[in-house]
């Protein structure tokens, strides 16, 4: 019963980290996308001063008006990198008390055949009969495991995502 409850504690770490991961994925992505707005917005503002000051006021009025849609671009963008970055701290306190959640329960219920010490190491090696894991073993071990398991996502989801792109 407290093996399945730790299964299910690991199951949630491994999702979390995974949302995590996709999170901070958003992130750099909006903070991309925001530069590429500053940027766009900073040469409509020097386009539209270049041609007032020549007195070309039809290109002065397409400035501004494309300045203020990339303006209005930047804040939305700017609004959403914050929530973003909030919505990713509370995941990481999330993952940090769901850790701890998950270190007591295998200090207190996993010391009878926990899924990580009946399925070996993370390089699939078995412990010897008479090595029983200490908690900061398996800890380090699911660990690894939900690290690999996250890169492994990743992976997949950049694979997904270029054959999309090539339209395969």
């Amino acid at each position: 019963m407290a093996d399945a409850a730790i299964q299910r504690m690991r199951a949630a770490v491994l999702e979390t980290r995974t949302a995590l991961g996709r999170l901070r994925d958003e992130i750099a992505t909006g903070e991309a996308a925001l530069a590429v707005e500053r940027r766009q917005r900073d040469d409509a503002e020097r386009r539209g001063r270049m041609a007032r000051d020549i007195g070309d006021v039809e290109t002065a009025g397409l400035a501004e008006r494309f300045t203020a849609r990339h303006a209005e671009r930047v804040a939305v963008l700017e609004r959403k990198v914050a929530v973003l970055g909030e919505e990713a701290g509370l995941l990481e306190r999330d993952l940090a008390e769901m850790l701890e959640q998950l270190d007591r329960a295998e200090r207190v219920g996993g010391g009878s055949g926990s899924g990580a010490r009946s399925s070996g190491s993370p390089t699939g090696s078995q412990p010897s009969a008479d090595h029983v894991r200490t908690p900061a073993e398996e800890s380090e071990i699911l660990r690894a495991r939900m690290d690999r398991a996250a890169r492994e996502k990743a992976a997949e989801d950049q694979l997904a995502a270029l054959k999309r792109k090539m339209g395969k």
